[in-house]
């Protein structure tokens, strides 16, 4: 009897704590959405919103310094629409990311409209500030669906 029941426990045991390929799918998922939203979100703020709000993209800060700001806020714009594009691709695959999908492509599509703006033709506060709105939504909906989304701290450089 000892050894039918210590079997059957250990059979019941091992069905509650072993995943599904779809449940790795789901964690897995989740967890790089979290990652390329973070950096995404986090490239935006660090090296075009902030910058912008502190004026550092205006005529008083001296050549060489706007050419830095607007040479780092160009690639990060890049690099926002090439992390937002991973985020979306495990949105997809998640079943409780996959209602920021859309949200995600339209927020993909503002990040790449920025680059332009970056290259001279001038960034619009408006529109920053609705960008900025989106992420936010997004980092509160993906919270809500139970994946926090969190900007990577900013590593001090040595020197």
């Amino acid at each position: 009897m000892i050894g039918a029941s210590g079997s059957n426990a250990a059979t019941g045991a091992g069905t509650t704590t072993t995943e599904s390929a779809s449940q790795k799918t789901e964690r897995f998922a989740t967890a790089k959405f979290a990652l390329h939203a973070g950096l995404a979100f986090g490239a935006f703020h660090r090296y075009i919103y902030k910058p912008y709000k502190a004026r550092k993209f205006d005529r008083p800060n001296g050549r060489f310094a706007r050419a830095r700001t607007y040479a780092k806020a160009g690639l990060a714009g890049a690099f926002a629409v090439h992390e937002t594009r991973l985020a979306i691709r495990n949105a997809r695959k998640s079943e409780s990311l996959a209602g920021l999908v859309d949200a995600l492509v339209a927020l993909q599509g503002r990040f790449g409209g920025l680059v332009p703006g970056l290259g001279g033709a001038g960034l619009d506060a408006a529109e920053l500030d609705r960008i900025d709105g989106a992420v936010r939504d997004i980092t509160r909906r993906s919270a809500g669906a139970g994946t926090t989304v969190t900007e990577p701290a900013k590593i001090p450089l040595a020197g």
